[in-house]
């Protein structure tokens, strides 16, 4: 008895791959055996996920949650541990189109690094456990009755709250990055306003004591 799941991305498959294949391992001791197949299309990358439920004491709802649970936690890393960055950038591109490239890009570092403090800090176990146990669950819900997931379409319309805690950690890093433009325009007229003032005396007399 086989099950083929279809995950679609526009990033490449290389990393869902790997993941998969790390997630899944343990499994070929109870009698589930992956095999991976890809294609292209124009705008997308597809893997197909071959599942082959040889001789095993469990049953066929028990292998099929099993293998489709295992493959939820693998998207969840790729999604929270893989993406993240390039899914700030996408927030931000939809979100606030004011910003020229150089500018989103350290707005997205400053959001890197709030999330790094913020998983660091006193309720870490927390923040990572709840935003991934969030997205764990969206999977799972979906792939009990679904055989294909197009990961960046479940991303957007799927993933609202992962959507928004990126939205507040974007906002509190824009607020960071237009103080320090504002820091950086200040200093720059002073710098100008020293350039341009004239002197008031030709010459400043220097008096040494020992």
């Amino acid at each position: 008895m086989t099950d083929v799941i279809c995950i679609g991305a526009q990033n490449s498959l290389d990393a869902i791959a790997s993941r998969l294949r790390q997630e899944l391992a343990f499994l070929a001791a109870d009698g589930i055996h992956l095999s991976l197949e890809t294609s292209h299309s124009r705008f997308f990358n597809f893997l197909y996920c071959q599942l082959d439920y040889g001789n095993t004491a469990y049953s066929m709802s028990e292998r099929r949650h099993l293998s489709r649970q295992c493959i939820a936690n693998a998207l969840t890393d790729i999604l929270v541990d893989d993406w993240q960055q390039a899914t700030l950038l996408r927030v931000l591109n939809r979100r606030f189109h004011c910003f020229a490239e150089r500018e989103k890009q350290r707005i997205v570092q400053l959001a890197m690094a709030k999330l790094v403090q913020r998983d660091k800090g006193p309720n870490r176990l927390l923040y990572q456990v709840a935003r991934k146990s969030r997205i764990r669950e969206a999977l799972s819900a979906y792939l009990k009755d679904q055989d294909r997931i197009n990961l960046d379409g479940f991303l957007h319309f799927r993933l609202r709250s992962y959507w928004e805690e990126l939205e507040d950690i974007l906002y509190l890093s824009i607020d960071q990055f237009l103080s320090e433009k504002e820091y950086q325009e200040f200093v720059q007229l002073l710098q100008h306003f020293v350039q341009i003032l004239e002197p008031r005396h030709d010459l400043v007399p220097v008096v040494l004591r020992e």
